[in-house]
């Protein structure tokens, strides 16, 4: 194996040709492994240069200047190349002065070469506009070079366009890491002939020479006490300069932060202000801590940590390092979150911590009984919900008076927010509040109505009820719910009047007042939960208008709005709400990209993430994933019918019916009845037109038949009628909503699909490559391609998207 061959990268000698031309001054500023130096040789291989390390001891301006005069006497160049490498390590202000004047000599052509990101003294360069960095974007490998190093290092094998691209992804292109992968032998004896798979484990067997490249032959150069600041701060993923001195303890580490700055590449800036260390770095460094620190003080540095966090209201982060220190803070942790309201908290966040609870821990505060109650209710488990309630109740028998008082007040939360409750009897306990308030002097809990939803109607709890009678309502109890809840409550009134109006397809004048009237009330002193109620409302009315670009501007400025006033829990749910619109517009990558951070639904189901698991139905739909989304559309039914979530489960029936209405089951008709006669029950219109394109040829198929799907007296005829000409004007506004983009014939080899109908008898691989005269290895090609034009990632899933698109 070659292992002196190098592969210049196109982009960074692009630069140093066009920086030569110019004679600007090029700083190459990458991390170790990047091939700094290589670059610069490569180019003068053949040319003559000075160059000098700032590394290594005895240069001085005077010997540069003699090595400059002999230069010019023995060449005939215009220019004079000095390379000055190793520039992280010049600490000499003389040497600093010397070498900006280098820059700027008309004769000299300077190129400097550093791990540092920027360093300060260098500004001179920067703002004179004559510097042009080659940065470690430039000198990654492409995949024809990678291609090329792999022919050249691995004794003739040339890597395949698809086997370059994968060392090129498991490498992130750092051309040591390329080349530690290529040492592999048994990567070169699986790769050899064939079409390989990569996996994990040659890049964990690259990482780890890499990793040992770092331990033995840079680490060791750097200052001992940067190198136990850096395995100190590795503790987290991310720090900024006040965390790193509350984990360490010391007040130099903002100075050992600008140090890594100025003389390294091992961070990489997180956020604003905070930093992160390069993932083979961190590694390493974490390699070495735990060889070097013993167990004390690794749970010393935890500790520290989770101090910082739990001090800046961090719960999850602290909560780990607590666990990791075995602190009994912990518990701390869990008692703090479960006294804040569901909208605020992390309880599923902090699942496995509160599952490990044992009973008797439980038991030891009122406030972690009362959050084990809730807990367990947004994990859709009632039973263990109802008994925690209990158990709490029972404590009110032998406490002290204040200790009842208190488990009363959190009694009466839990009566109004446990979302398996419905709200029955809700009036009825707003109403006792005051009385409850003026005899023990509490203040009830923070309740959130929207749960961080777009809806209040929709949010907390399911408010269908109220509908029937919110005029009524709003007059008798408006007021008492608004100062019961505080902040919660202002906007409340207008902005459920609004919400219900719009719901049952009201006028849109009257609705915009009241959503401006609550609009205002909320941003006076409320919460920004409630405002973004009315910007969704706002946002829907633009929408069924037609004027979807004003509906996706009040929505990304309200956005806007959440992340100033760090409303991190809102954003999700924002996001979601945006993705809905781009739903409307047919906008295939937007729900592409959305899908990427909406939350795994092959986990534990969480109440909390309704609205998330809605959008994600839709999104399944659109990309043509059916079986995903009639198994998650089932889970959310579920989860309506037994927690009385009337707008959620007219939500679920109606795209479970188009769901099964384009896989040509007749059960269909069954859930669009369902849909249909529970929105009819309260006149609701919007949660039905809002499906427009996607709903339309059901409604229009039912209607022809003479039962109307046995809707006949179960669903007024008019009401029918008018969602009918709604869900036709949604139509014809967004045609393409919901409109499936899945892969169809004309995508598939004549190859593919007769694999695909050999897998749907049952076929194993060997098999159809027997069948079809091919290689077991060309068959799994193409399997993985069906299965990713399918968008699937199994046979079942595979044979079951083909046959519903008619493709076998």
């Amino acid at each position: 194996m070659n292992n002196s061959v190098y592969i210049p990268p196109k982009r960074a000698m692009e630069k140093l040709k066009y920086a030569h031309d110019v004679l600007d001054t090029v700083y190459i500023s990458a991390a170790t492994g990047f091939g700094k130096t290589q670059l610069y040789r490569n180019y003068f291989k053949s040319r003559r240069y000075i160059c000098f390390s700032c590394a290594e001891d005895g240069w001085s301006a005077d010997s540069v200047e003699e090595e400059i005069r002999g230069f010019r006497r023995n060449s005939r160049t215009a220019d004079i190349p000095v390379v000055v490498d190793d520039l992280q390590d010049l600490y000499d202000e003389e040497l600093r002065n010397y070498i900006i004047s280098l820059a700027g000599r008309e004769e000299i052509w300077l190129v400097l070469a550093g791990r540092g990101s920027s360093p300060k003294w260098l500004a001179p360069l920067y703002n004179s506009g004559t510097i042009i960095w080659i940065q470690e974007e430039d000198l990654r490998l492409d995949a024809g070079a990678a291609a090329k190093l792999s022919s050249q290092m691995a004794d003739g094998f040339a890597a395949d366009k698809t086997t370059a691209e994968v060392i090129v992804r498991l490498t992130e292109g750092m051309p040591l890491m390329v080349r530690f992968l290529l040492k592999n032998d048994e990567y070169i004896k699986n790769i050899e002939g064939t079409k390989p798979e990569l996996t994990e484990k040659f890049r964990e067997q690259a990482g780890r020479y890499f990793r040992d490249y770092l331990n033995t032959d840079v680490i060791p150069q750097l200052d001992i006490s940067v190198v136990n600041f850096c395995m100190q701060v590795s503790v987290v993923d991310a720090f900024n300069r006040e965390l790193a001195e509350y984990i360490t303890g010391s007040k130099n580490a903002e100075k050992m932060v600008d140090y890594l700055q100025d003389h390294s590449s091992w961070m990489a800036e997180a956020d604003e202000g905070s930093y992160r260390f390069r993932a083979p770095v961190l590694r390493a460094l974490r390699e070495r801590r735990d060889r070097t620190f013993d167990s004390g003080k690794l749970r010393d540095l935890y500790y520290n940590a989770g101090l910082y966090y739990e001090s800046h209201g961090r719960i999850l982060e602290a909560a780990y390092m607590y666990e990791q220190a075995g602190s009994s803070r912990l518990d701390n942790i869990l008692i703090e979150n479960a006294r804040r309201n569901p909208a605020d908290g992390y309880y599923y966040e902090l699942r496995s911590y509160y599952r490990a609870l044992t009973e008797e821990e439980i038991r030891q505060d009122i406030f972690l009984m009362s959050g084990m109650s809730m807990f367990y209710a947004l994990m859709l488990e009632p039973e263990k919900s109802e008994y925690w309630y209990q158990q709490l109740e029972k404590c009110a028998d032998h406490a002290s008076r204040s200790v009842k008082a208190q488990i009363r007040i959190q009694l009466l939360f839990l009566d109004i927010s446990l979302p398996q409750r419905g709200t029955e009897k809700i009036d009825t306990i707003f109403q006792q509040l005051p009385r409850v308030f003026l005899r023990h002097g509490y203040e009830l809990p923070e309740f959130s109505v929207t749960s961080n939803l777009p809806s209040m109607m929709n949010g907390g709890k399911d408010f269908s009820e109220w509908s029937r009678r919110g005029r009524v309502l709003a007059a008798s109890i408006g007021k008492i719910v608004e100062g019961a809840l505080g902040k919660y409550g202002r906007g409340l009134v207008p902005l459920a009047l609004a919400e219900s109006q719009f719901e049952k397809g009201g006028d849109l004048t009257e609705i915009v007042s009241w959503v401006s009237k609550g609009q205002m009330q909320a941003q006076n002193g409320g919460k920004i939960q409630m405002e973004f109620v009315a910007a969704a409302l706002l946002a829907r009315i633009c929408q069924i208008s037609g004027r979807l670009s004003d509906a996706e501007s009040y929505l990304l400025t309200f956005r806007e709005k959440a992340v100033r006033e760090h409303a991190e829990k809102l954003l999700p749910n924002i996001d979601a709400v945006c993705c809905r619109m781009r739903q409307y517009a047919g906008d295939i990558l937007a729900v592409e990209e959305w899908m990427k951070q909406a939350p795994d639904d092959t986990n534990e189901f969480y109440c909390m993430n309704r609205l998330l698991y809605l959008t994600k139905i839709r999104s399944y739909i659109i990309l043509g994933m059916y079986l995903k989304a009639f198994v998650l559309g089932e889970k959310v039914l579920d989860y309506a019918v037994r927690y009385k979530r009337t707008f959620v489960s007219i939500e679920a029936n109606l795209l479970l019916a188009v769901i099964l209405f384009r896989r040509k089951n007749e059960a269909w008709k069954e859930r669009l009845a369902q849909g249909l006669a529970q929105a009819a029950d309260y006149q609701f219109i919007d949660v039905v037109r809002s499906e427009g394109a996607a709903l339309l040829p059901l409604l229009q198929e039912i209607c022809r038949e003479e039962d109307m799907g046995g809707l006949r007296g179960k669903v007024p005829e008019d009401w029918l009628a008018q969602i009918l000409q709604e869900v036709k004007k949604q139509a014809e506004l967004y045609p393409n909503y919901l409109q499936e983009e899945t892969a169809r014939l004309t995508e598939f080899s004549q190859k593919g699909i007769n694999i695909l109908r050999l897998q749907a008898k049952g076929y194993s691989v060997p098999q159809i490559a027997a069948a079809l005269d091919m290689k077991p290895e060309t068959v799994r090609y193409h399997i993985k391609q069906n299965y990713k034009k399918l968008q699937v990632s199994s046979k079942g899933e595979a044979i079951l998207a083909a046959r519903t698109i008619g493709l076998i």
